[in-house]
Formats: structure tokens, sequence, C-alpha cells
């Protein structure tokens, strides 16, 4: 994996660099990477005395970056110096972007956090489980309404609404079929499962996974779904615990009952362990029902991105140039909507911009899959990620909106955009980004499980290329505080556009919580 980002980003220096970024004073050189985080330095591989690897067809795939360096390069300023109209160009650029970041980041009253980091936190693997389902509304006979059928723990704290959020489509229902296999190749299996996000007023977050009862051998699904509501995002593991669920959804009461008691009481396992469940199972014959105790075993891999197919999702409905601009969209935190005819990926597409801004995290509103009746969110003046799923309704698809970028999913093209979305990135970052998304798709299948690992590694890597130096940063005054010197951080880069980048990007509301985060607890993780 690092050996084919260095191919992307260029080579790191051997051993422990002597500066943060060790960057020539041309933004098209080489840029060394900076120690990992917590004091641990990694030595990359020579790409020169390791294999090349080979793509599919057996070509290599340093050629193939090279290729993709050349081709990326076209109606690129590649220059080592800009002209003085450039340069005041891009400084505007950037006092514009850092007005506007201070203005939107000025509106968070709290910052977003899950309400339980860690598994001791929490001693169950969810806080509920409910089966929500359609009912006919009194008023209207042909309007379905969403409701909670049944929920354990009896006492648990539900999200107001929450119903509503599991389905979206109930003005719709029963849904048109997608054609998202043939486009995707995702199964009517992988249609069945979504996720949601629900933001409490004090910024904690939990997670909702859903999973749709699919009668075996129908491509329809009952108007019930399954929705586990946890503090963690593990939206892998999730679906596979819902798809055990699933599988019990005829039995009798008791026996499902036991088995969601038996889940309930388990603790969230860590990458690499996993849960023995075993459940009583009842057959017939002859003689009657007979009861056996059936064991089922569900794992996590050491890496949990190997799982999970959000990425891979994004990957497969975007071409590079648009997921650049998305990118770029989300660091300076602007509106984002994405819209699309398929429940399951609007939702996976919506969960994978979380992961590419990994380790920030999105302060903003976050609602994957925006219910029709709740479209007026979309006026908000405060920066937010949505996705609208398109029913039959073509009118549900709002209009004009402003510092916005709006995206269709089906069609993977941008619907409106503000117009500068392809300058926001430096042009060495965007160039080394189109190189490595490259060398994913050359080294890759589209269901391997390693494409997501791979993508995730590509935007992690240019993070790490542009701010792994923070650490050199935080000082202790006197008084014992921690503070971090911003402007000695900025400085330590000598690259001009990377710069006037993180002149604006350490504005950023996500910028500013993942340095608190940092200044309030010693953290050894990496």
């Amino acid at each position: 994996v690092q050996l084919l980002m260095n191919q992307a980003f260029g080579t790191p220096l051997q051993g422990v660099p002597t500066g943060p970024l060790e960057l020539g004073s041309s933004d098209s050189e080489s840029m060394a990477s900076s120690p990992d985080d917590g004091g641990f330095v990694m030595v990359f591989p020579d790409p020169s005395t390791c294999p090349v690897p080979l793509s599919s067809d057996n070509t290599k795939v340093g050629l193939t970056a090279a290729k993709c360096m050349e081709s990326s390069d076209v109606g690129e300023d590649t220059s080592s110096t800009n002209s003085a109209e450039q340069q005041e160009q891009m400084t505007r650029l950037s006092e514009e972007r850092k007005v506007y970041v201070r203005r939107v980041s000025s509106r968070m009253y709290h910052r977003v956090r899950s309400t339980s980091t860690t598994p001791s936190a929490f001693p169950h693997l969810f806080q509920c489980i409910l089966l929500v389902g359609l009912n006919l509304d009194s008023g209207d006979k042909k309007v379905k309404v969403p409701y909670i059928k049944t929920k354990y723990p009896l006492d648990a704290d539900v999200p107001p609404h929450i119903e509503h959020l599991c389905f979206p489509d109930a003005k719709d229902w029963p849904p048109p079929v997608s054609n998202t296999s043939s486009v995707t190749g995702a199964s009517s299996i992988d249609e069945q499962s979504y996720s949601l996000v629900i933001t409490s007023e004090t910024g904690g977050r939990r997670f909702g996974y859903c999973r749709r009862v699919l009668p075996e051998g129908s491509n329809i699904c009952l108007p019930l779904a399954y929705c586990i509501i946890s503090p963690f995002r593990a939206s892998g593991f999730y679906y596979k615990i819902l798809a055990e669920l699933e599988s019990r959804h005829g039995q009798p009461e008791w026996l499902q009952a036991a088995f969601i008691k038996e889940l309930y009481s388990c603790q969230f396992p860590a990458p690499g362990q996993g849960l023995r469940l075993s459940t009583a199972n009842t057959s017939y014959n002859t003689a009657g029902p007979v009861c056996s105790m059936v064991t089922t075993v569900v794992r996590r891999p050491l890496d949990s991105r190997l799982e999970e197919r959000d990425l891979t999702q994004l990957f497969s409905a975007l071409p590079v140039p648009v997921l650049l601009q998305l990118f770029g969209s989300l660091l300076l935190e602007r509106k984002v909507i994405l819209i699309s005819n398929s429940l399951s990926r609007l939702s996976s597409c919506v969960e994978a911009l979380q992961s590419i801004l990994y380790p920030f995290s999105w302060q903003h509103t976050l609602i994957p899959v925006l219910p029709t009746s709740l479209l007026d969110i979309c006026l908000s003046p405060t920066p937010y990620i949505v996705g609208i799923l398109r029913g039959r309704d073509a009118s549900a698809i709002p209009g004009p909106i402003d510092e916005s970028l709006m995206i269709d999913l089906d069609e993977a093209r941008i619907l409106q955009g503000v117009g500068d979305e392809a300058s926001i990135l430096p042009t060495r970052l965007r160039r080394c980004l189109k190189v490595a998304l490259q060398l994913v798709t050359n080294t890759t299948q589209p269901r391997d499980a390693s494409r997501n690992v791979l993508i995730s590694e590509a935007f992690v890597r240019m993070f790490v290329e542009v701010c792994g130096h923070y650490r050199n940063h935080i000082v202790t005054q006197q008084d014992g505080l921690k503070v971090f010197e911003k402007e000695s951080f900025i400085k330590a880069v000598t690259s001009q556009s990377m710069r006037l980048f993180l002149e604006w990007f350490t504005e950023t509301a996500m910028f500013c919580a993942f340095m608190e985060s940092h200044l309030e607890v010693e953290s050894d993780v990496r």
C-alpha cells in the first residue's frame, strides 16, 4: 500500500525528516512525509529497489502512473514560479475562502463527537433495535406513514422521528426497482441495506443501520425494516448482524427475542475480534418440532476498512475529476447535496464523504437520506451534507442554492456548483491524488475489499503530506496549557500554494475540532 502511495506522491525521505515537510520552493517538487502521529516513524521502501506491482493486464503500474501524471498536467500550470498576476489571484482567493470558513465556523455551537468513542465506555453491542413498518394514513389511504412496530430494550431512548429516517421513501412506496446492480455491480441484497445519522442538539452523533426484509425468492422488499442504533460507526459489521437478524424474521417471536437479547448483551468487538452467537433453531419432521442450537460467528477484520464498501461505491459512481471537486468542496465546508434513485447507493456515498475526511470529521449537518418532508433544510445558511432520494416527483429536487455543490450520482455529473471547485486543491495535491486513484483502478477490481483501503490511503496520505507536522507546533506554556501555534505551522511549509491552502483550511471547523481534541487529552493513537 505504501509503495503505491509513494509512486503517486513521491518517495518520502528515508528515516526521520529534518523538517516537518521537506518541500522545495517549487510546487511541483516531491513532497516528503512527516513522521507518523504519535512519534512512530515509518521508513517506506524505495521504489527503485522494490519490484513494481503489475496491474490486471500485466503492465507496470508505475508506467501507467507516469502516463496519468502527464495527462493530468494538460491545462495546468507546471512552471515552478507563477506570474505576479496569478499569485495575486491565488492570494485573493485564499483570503475570500478564509473569510467564508470563519463565517460558517462561527455558527457551529457544539463540536460534533460520537456519543461513545470506545467499547469500554459502552457495554452493549447497540443502544436499541427497532422494527419499523408502514401503515396507511388515517386521513388519506393512498399515503403510507412509518411507525415503530417493536423495539428492544423496551425502555430504550429512541431518537424522535427516527421512523421517518428509516423510510424516507414512504411517500413513493413501493419504490421502483433500482438499476444500481447494472451500474455498480451491487446485488439486490446490497440494496436492502442503508445507513442514517442522528446528531443531538449538543453535537453527540449516533449511527443507524437499516435492513429491509426481503422474502426468499422475491426482488421486492416488504414494508418492514430492522434498524440498529449504535454509537459506533461500523456499517460493514452491523450489516452482517442485520443479515443474521433478518434471516430469522420468520421464526417464532420468542426465538427472535432470545437472539436480540443475546446480541444486546455482547460488547462491540475490536478489529480482528468477533462474536460467537448461539441461538435456538426450530425445525420440523414427521415427529413434530425439533429444537437445536446453532452457532454463528461474526468476525471483524484487523483493518475495519476491509469490511466497508462506502468508498468503493463513491469511487464507482463518480469520475475522478468530479470526485476531487467534491472533496475540495468538503474541505471548504460548503453545502453538498447528493442525489440518486437508489437508497443504498445514496447512503453509502454520503457515508464515504465522512471516510475521505479522516482523520478530520464533518462538523456540520449530516443527513445521509433526507425525507422529502424535510427538504426545507436545504435552505439552511449553514454547511451540510445531504442525500436526496429522487422519487417519482421530480419537483422534490431543490432549486439553485448558494455556496453549494449538487451532484447526480446516477448520471455521474455536477448539477450545480460555485465554479471554482477545480482550484480548491493545490495543483500538486490534485495531480498526486489523480495518480493515486488511477493506481487504485489499475491494481484492484471493483469488488476487491482492498480497493476500499487503497482509496482511503490515498486521501489519508494527502492529509499526512499537508498537515502531518502539526505535533511539532503544539507547545506547552508555563501554566501547563497546551496551545497550537498556527502561524509557525503554516510557515513551516515552503510551497506558496500549500501555504495559501493552509491559510484557510486551518480556519475550518473540522481542523479546529481536530486540534481541540488533541489539545484536550494526551493521545497515543497513531
